[in-house]
């Protein structure tokens, strides 16, 4: 059963709005809990108003926090709350937080939007505007809040008569009437998910334009009422086929008058001949847009909710159209609308390719929906036929070389990392970028403690943990100066100005964070061309695919660090040097085979990896260290040799996964030796 609705409010002035939901919850008309109220300001009624009521404030200055408001908001709220309520709030949210509470931000904004609204329509503004125009009528609007002021698809209003004898503060006072009663009401449908989000960008333009050439044009549910209202003539579907949707809108489109009007082939007599017969009339053009499975999988819904959002109709009827391309024009792509109308003012027809590259669109976006949904129901690891769902985020320059071309795509249906990261300076990412920065943001969320990791070529060449941000950075830098240079940093603690300046003193391509502050942002932004990346979300990898030619290799992620810690030689490691152990384990999972990694005091001090067998390896990190406490190995010793080579170096302890037929010998020769061995039983060999 899914815990109750929780609901964040943000407040800026007296609090009446957050005083009139506290009220609904009280008398059992909402179904919530206020889990906390965010003011932006000080010294605010709103606020005693909540604690009254047991709930928990915060204050956020916004001549503080200035630019980093919405971030700051965001670490407050994110998986804390399923909706953010502005009642009142006077602060413009944007960034992460619009991005990550899509569709799930409300305001109440005092006055029919679009009429005065936007850039310093606020408060007792709006109504001294509203009565200085001589409007018959004004009222309130509870709409989602997105990127602008104001601007967000509108949920509700209520409308209030102006009278004759108002002025902006009578007005004020029996709009506010409206706004206690419109917030609620819209705060009920979220709770009870009868909020549907048509995607109608370009939708209205597009029918204007189509309108105005004398096309019909028919329409359902959310799109329908929103071409209406904006002054369109649209038929609604069920004056086309006669038939009222039934099924909760399950069936509305799955009708003959419908597909007939769709498939039936123009220069094909006998079809031409049926539709006609049966009262049917061709349709041209198709415009959908499926309902937002995409998004809803990845939210906090119940298994039947998410399946309410598997679209049928939409997906039946552009399948058709693309089948028929030749005389059906078919819309999945609000980027083509330009083009379409383009051809149209000029030609007034659509070429063949344009129609057949609408038609290739919509079964490219019809196998990466299906996927995200069979993915969903089937629950299978490796099921019977391989299912991808997902959408190119951007063209590259190129690839691992200049010859190769190269795009990047991010998953339609599960989070990530690399997904879900905001560049906040520098120039664009390239493919080895991407590939580089998701291995070092794996290396650095290894570690409970404060974490630095150097990587170059897919490889760490310095980690290290430190008591601060800055203090690990330089220990990490140490490891390998030469190898750090030009390379990516990453860390799992918010970046501070100290760090920054030592940070700027060489030429790094990437600097990848959950957080950077203010000043800290600026040091680094005066290097333009440093790519600085927030990240504040953990990697989530469930598998690892890799593509061989006419094939496709697929395994779950190396999520497992240690089976067992087993000391398996005379000498047992110190505490101190068991940390080093498991220190060392964490990175070896990162470089490649045969990898081995040489540490002390908590930094890597010799790395070698990527050789055909595992003495070179030894000797290059060795060599490298000089001096180091323990060894860590991806994969058990073949021979003595490695213990042989460590022993000349001074280690004084080895982890390494054991399951040799020869471990007996390397157990003998660190007895030897007097070096401690550790069996972890877990292989993490990385090709």
């Amino acid at each position: 059963m899914k815990d109750i609705f929780k609901i964040a409010v943000l407040v800026s002035g007296g609090g009446t709005n957050l005083q009139s939901i506290i009220d609904n919850i009280n008398s059992g008309y909402l179904n919530c809990s206020i889990e906390m109220v965010i003011s932006d300001r000080e010294d605010i009624y709103a606020l005693k108003r909540a604690e009254d009521n047991n709930i928990k404030t915060y204050v956020l200055d916004k001549n503080t926090y200035g630019e980093s408001l919405s971030d700051e908001i965001l670490k407050i709220v994110e998986e804390k709350v399923d909706l953010i309520v502005l009642a009142g709030w006077l602060s413009h949210l944007k960034g992460n937080l619009i991005d990550r509470f899509a569709n799930n931000i409300i305001n109440i904004h005092p006055s029919l939007i679009p009429s005065f609204s936007g850039k310093g329509m606020y408060g007792i503004k709006v109504h001294e505007k509203a009565i200085e125009y001589g409007v018959k009528v004004s009222g309130c609007t509870v709409h989602i809040v997105d990127s602008g002021m104001d601007t967000g698809p509108i949920i509700l209003q209520r409308a209030v008569p102006v009278l004759t004898e108002d002025t902006a503060e009578t007005l004020q006072k029996r709009v506010l009437v409206e706004e206690h009663v419109a917030l609620s009401e819209a705060i009920k449908y979220f709770i009870e998910n009868k909020i549907e989000i048509i995607h109608k960008e370009g939708i209205l333009d597009i029918s204007k334009f189509l309108q105005h050439r004398g096309v019909e044009i028919i329409s359902t549910g959310g799109t329908y009422k929103h071409l209406k209202e904006n002054g369109i003539k649209v038929k609604e579907v069920s004056e086309v086929t006669g038939f009222e949707e039934i099924l909760d809108g399950r069936v509305k489109t799955l009708h003959p008058f419908i597909h007939g009007g769709i498939l039936a082939v123009r220069d094909n007599k006998e079809h031409m001949d049926t539709i006609k017969s049966k009262g049917i009339e061709p349709i041209d053009m198709v415009i959908v847009n499926l309902y937002p499975f995409f998004e809803k999988v990845k939210e906090d819904l119940s298994f039947d909710e998410k399946v309410e959002f598997i679209d049928i109709g939409g997906p039946t009827m552009i399948r058709a159209a693309a089948k028929n391309f030749k005389d059906v024009v078919v819309l999945t792509d609000i980027n083509d609308y330009d083009d379409i109308k383009a051809q149209l003012e000029h030609n007034d027809e659509i070429d063949y390719n344009t129609r057949k590259r609408l038609a290739g669109k919509v079964f490219n976006l019809m196998s990466s929906y299906d996927a995200a949904i069979s993915n969903f129901l089937l629950e299978d690891d490796y099921p019977e036929y391989l299912t991808l769902s997902y959408k190119k985020q951007m063209d590259l320059r190129y690839g691992e070389n200049p010859h190769q071309s190269a795009a990047y795509y991010v998953s339609n249906a599960d989070k990530g990392a690399m997904k879900d990261f905001t560049q906040l300076n520098g120039k664009e990412l390239s493919y080895n970028n991407i590939k580089d920065m998701d291995i070092a943001w794996k290396v650095v969320n290894e570690f409970d403690e404060i974490a630095c990791c150097g990587l170059k070529h897919n490889t760490p060449c310095g980690v290290a943990i430190g008591s601060s941000v800055v203090d690990a950075y330089l220990k990490a830098y140490e490891c390998d100066p030469i190898s750090i240079f030009g390379g990516i940093i990453a860390f799992n603690k918010k970046v501070d100005k100290k760090t920054a300046e030592e940070l700027v003193k060489i030429f790094l391509e990437i600097v990848i964070a959950p957080d950077f502050e203010e000043e800290a942002l600026k040091v680094l932004k005066s290097k333009k061309n440093l790519r600085v990346i927030k990240c504040d979300v953990k990697p989530e990898d469930k598998f690892e695919m890799a593509k061989v030619d006419g094939g496709i290799l697929l395994q779950d992620s190396d999520n497992k660090l240690i089976d067992e810690i087993k000391v398996v030689t005379e000498n047992k490691p110190s505490e101190e040097e068991t940390k080093d152990l498991i220190f060392g384990m964490k990175v070896v999972k990162y470089v490649k085979s045969n990898a081995i990694v040489v540490v002390k005091d908590g930094k890597t001090v010799g790395i070698g990896g990527g050789q055909v067998n595992r003495i070179w390896a030894a000797s290059q990190a060795l060599d490298r260290a000089k001096e180091g406490v323990v060894l860590a190995s991806d994969a058990f010793f073949p021979f003595k040799d490695v213990v042989e080579e460590a022993a000349k170096y001074g280690i004084k302890s080895i982890i390494q996964p054991g399951g040799s037929i020869r471990d007996e010998e390397s157990i003998e020769e660190c007895n030897k030796q007097g070096i401690s061995m550790v069996f972890t039983g877990i292989r993490h060999f990385k090709h």
